[in-house]
C-alpha cells in the first residue's frame, strides 16, 4: 500500500487524508497505526521509531496537524539559526533524531534554502552535538 500524498497550501496548511484509515481514525476497532486519529502526541511518540510507509504516513499526519503552525512560526522575516530550528523542534515536541524530515519540511515550504539538511551533512553536522551545545534534551 501506498501512503497517500498530500498537498501543501500557505494559506491553509498541508492537507492530508490517511490512505490506510481514509481519515477515519480507526481501523478494526483499533487505533489507526498511520494516523492515530490525527492525536498529534500519539503520533509523534510512534515517529520516534516509525520505518517505511508507516513512517512517512505518520510524518504526513503530524504535518497536516503542525504544518502550517510551524511554517506561521518561521515567518518573521528573519533568517533561521540552527538553534532556531532546534527550538521550533523542542515547541513543536519534534524527535530530535528525526530532525531530517522538520528540515525539510522547512526547505519545502521554502522557510530555509532547499539542500540546507545536505549541506549540514556535508559539514558535519551531528544532531546530538547540537542538542548538547544548545542544551536542549535529545529526546
Amino acid at each position: 500500500m501506498a501512503v497517500a500524498k498530500g498537498k501543501w497550501d500557505r494559506n491553509t496548511g498541508y492537507a492530508y487524508t490517511c490512505g490506510q484509515c481514509a481519515g477515519r481514525g480507526m481501523v478494526h476497532g483499533q487505533a489507526c497505526s498511520h494516523c492515530y486519529a490525527l492525536d498529534y502526541q500519539a503520533i509523534m511518540e510512534a515517529f520516534k521509531l516509525a520505518r517505511g510507509e508507516r513512517y512517512y504516513a505518520l510524518l504526513k499526519a503530524a504535518l497536516s496537524l503542525k504544518g502550517k503552525t510551524i511554517y506561521d512560526a518561521t515567518r518573521d522575516g528573519e533568517r533561521l539559526t540552527i538553534a532556531d530550528i532546534f527550538r521550533l523542534m523542542v515547541d513543536f515536541d519534534w524527535p530530535r533524531k528525526r530532525a531530517k524530515p522538520f528540515f525539510e519540511w522547512l526547505e519545502e515550504t521554502n522557510v530555509i534554502p532547499s539542500g540546507t539538511y545536505r549541506h549540514l551533512k556535508d559539514r558535519g553536522f551531528v544532531i546530538t552535538t547540537v542538542c548538547e551545545k544548545l542544551n536542549i534534551p535529545i529526546e
